[in-house]
């Protein structure tokens, strides 16, 4: 977007000299708009001029554009004023692209409208992705991949046996022995003497998932652990 005051040859360059727009660096941190047009209007008249901010704390970002009314005179700036010192620094002094020209409210909408789609489409997919995360919270879920690993073992057949190539199929097996495991889990858990009431209560993280269980009555053991996501080969 810029080019320094040695210059580079083509249209690009040409275009920046018409502009009589100027891009300045290592400004004073302390240099005010006025202060900087007073420096600049020795070579010509200034028609606008802006000293770049930071957004939160409204300081000088140390760099700012010039834009003269005749361009012939940026042309002149950048040669007289390019390293030389002001308030104790060398500024840099480089022609800059004409100042973007405002868009088109009926262009901006359309942008927007799209902007809008997308930020929809994102917030759809955040929620589909925090239903799975309350989902898998819970205590007590099995992953397919595990819970096809568990009814594999039990019926001494291959993985792959399990699950035509149909997906409906597939889908339907998975959710059988997800359902199994589960149901197994929770009989062991009651044999135990374990409340699995506990087990189920849902949430997008394990400490509001505890937070809802003392909400409804129930207390946590200080000496029981329970470990999750163990291989399904995993023995004592």
């Amino acid at each position: 977007a810029l080019r320094p005051a040695s210059g580079r040859p083509g249209e690009e360059e040409d275009e920046e000299d018409a502009s009589g727009r100027l891009y300045v660096t290592n400004l004073a941190y302390g240099t005010t708009e006025e202060e900087l047009r007073a420096h600049f209007e020795t070579v010509g008249e200034v028609g606008s001029l802006q000293i770049c901010k930071d957004e939160d704390s409204l300081k000088s970002r140390g760099f700012g554009y010039v834009t003269y009314v005749f361009p012939e005179c940026a042309v002149r700036a950048q040669a007289e004023l390019h390293l030389a010192s002001f308030q104790g620094r060398m500024l840099r002094v480089a022609a800059a692209k004409p100042k973007p020209a405002p868009v088109d409210p009926e262009v901006l909408g359309a942008r927007l409208k799209g902007k809008s789609s997308y930020k929809k489409a994102l917030e759809a997919k955040k929620k589909r992705v925090d239903a799975h995360l309350t989902h898998t919270w819970n205590l007590l879920y099995v992953s397919a991949n595990a819970a096809a690993d568990v009814a594999a073992a039990q019926l001494g057949v291959e993985k792959g046996a399990l699950f035509g190539k149909d997906a409906e199929n597939m889908a339907l097996t998975a959710a059988l022995t997800e359902t199994s495991v589960i149901q197994q889990t929770k009989k062991w858990l009651q044999k135990e003497g374990i409340r699995v009431e506990a087990f189920e209560q849902s949430g997008p993280s394990l400490a509001q998932s505890k937070a809802a269980d003392a909400t409804s009555g129930g207390q946590r053991r200080d000496d029981a652990f329970i470990v999750k996501h163990l291989p399904a080969g995993a023995t004592a």
